[in-house]
């Protein structure tokens, strides 16, 4: 394997960093997806165990 030159090593580095970068990127919008999945799911949670709950202390609660 030949030597690598300065440039060559610094112009590698570049790419890694922008690869991690955009890694990095893409890891916090998936995070931020959860997190809203999540709390739209409680959210959904929520509202059903009330109604579950008004249902029993109001039957004919529609």
């Amino acid at each position: 394997m030949s030597k690598l030159s300065p440039a060559t090593i610094k112009s590698r580095l570049n790419n890694i960093k922008t690869i991690y970068q955009d890694y990095i990127k893409k890891i916090e919008d998936i995070r931020g997806q959860e997190r809203n999945i999540l709390a739209n799911f409680m959210k959904k949670m929520e509202e059903k165990k009330l109604t579950e709950i008004r249902h029993s202390i109001q039957p004919d609660y529609k």
